[in-house]
């Protein structure tokens, strides 16, 4: 599977680009010398993944930052190129532009310029993007119910992605811009943590996170990252003031009934029904899922807000079209039966930090109880 998906993924549209650079617009007495740059700097992507891991000296520097940026940019590029393709098969229908012109070599520099920084634009406005954290705000009503409540701030986050390569100053930016929403309940949606617990960044982050304000407290559900690192990295929570919610309810939260759920990796996962099976319908429900993957079922229980990420809204445009196409809902708010879903595109990103579609959030959700 990790082969299929690195062929198609990276090596397929690096040999595109570079036998389709070579053939527009690099000449004969030029390609040796075109063949081993494109090579080096091809080569640093994959190398840098087999070599690094989330905590390895290897991650951090020039070399990673440079990793960082290649892939999407390579990824416009080729689509780009693909368009430039197409634009010669229609051309050599309809004769726009003669032969001669297009072989022409001021012609071809300015082609390849402009081919060159188009993706550099992209990216730039994606690193842009990435880093501009936002705030969401969703305004929703729910039944009241037996609850004393007749207003619920949340602040739920997801897909944090921590290790040692994140930046300790984005970090206090986050809970500082939590702090300044003045929840009564922050909710985290799994994928927080992707290194290893022990190192002294994540050691830093348990005390700002110490440092977030909420009256009712602050609650997590475990991602496909924190199952993938195993137990380990679970603990993190705990030390950073963080209850975790692992397939379990909390039936009485100040008012309101609080679930988590394990993410659907966990195969001895309990169904929602199950879940809420037990639990009294006096209170408004909320249930945090990491991936939006079952909301077709929990629509049909008494679920009143579910909370999910994972899907990072594509990250890189086209992807946010493809998700449309494996989940209901990808990103934003869905109203199901009776029951509200959220999915947030996430604070942080897995792999480069480039974000062409979506954006960097904290999703603040005022819920009036009637």
């Amino acid at each position: 599977m990790f082969n299929f998906v690195f062929f198609f993924g990276y090596l397929f549209p690096c040999l595109y680009i570079f036998f389709r650079l070579r053939q527009h617009f690099i000449p004969q007495r030029f390609r040796t010398l075109f063949f081993w740059i494109y090579l080096v700097i091809a080569l640093i992507n994959p190398i840098h993944t087999l070599i690094a891991d989330g905590d390895s000296d290897f991650n951090v520097g020039i070399l990673t930052w440079i990793t960082r940026y290649i892939f999407p940019y390579y990824f416009y590029l080729f689509l780009l190129l693909v368009v430039y393709d197409l634009i010669l098969l229609l051309n050599a229908m309809v004769r726009m532009v003669s032969k001669e012109r297009r072989k022409s070599f001021a012609y071809r520099i300015m082609a390849f310029a402009v081919l060159l920084l188009i993706p550099s634009l992209i990216v730039s406005y994606g690193a842009y993007n990435f880093n501009h954290l936002q705030v969401t705000k969703y305004d929703l009503e729910i039944p009241r119910k037996s609850s004393p409540l007749d207003h619920l701030r949340i602040a739920f986050i997801a897909d944090f992605h921590l290790k040692r390569s994140s930046e300790i100053e984005k970090v206090e930016r986050f809970v500082e811009q939590v702090n300044e929403i003045h929840p009564d309940l922050v909710i985290m949606g799994g994928d927080i943590v992707e290194g290893s617990v022990e190192t002294p960044f994540l050691l830093q982050v348990e005390h700002i996170f110490r440092q977030i304000k909420a009256r009712y407290g602050v609650y997590a559900t475990l991602g496909n990252h924190e199952f993938n690192r195993g137990p380990a990295s679970w603990p993190f929570f705990g030390n950073a003031g963080i209850t975790l919610l692992r397939d379990s309810v909390v039936e009485d939260l100040h008012g309101f009934v609080l679930a988590g759920r394990y993410d659907d990796l966990y195969r001895k996962r309990v169904p929602a029904f199950e879940l809420l099976k037990h639990v009294p319908d006096t209170l408004p429900i909320l249930l945090v899922d990491h991936r939006p993957t079952d909301i077709e079922a929990v629509s049909k229980t008494k679920t009143d807000l579910q909370l999910s990420g994972h899907t990072h809204n594509g990250q890189l445009f086209p992807f946010n079209l493809l998700l449309k196409l494996l989940y209901r809902l990808s990103y934003g708010h869905e109203k199901i039966e009776n029951t509200h879903f959220i999915v947030t595109s996430g604070i942080r990103l897995w792999g480069s930090p480039v974000r062409t579609t979506g954006k960097t959030e904290i999703v603040q959700v005022d819920l009036t109880l009637k």
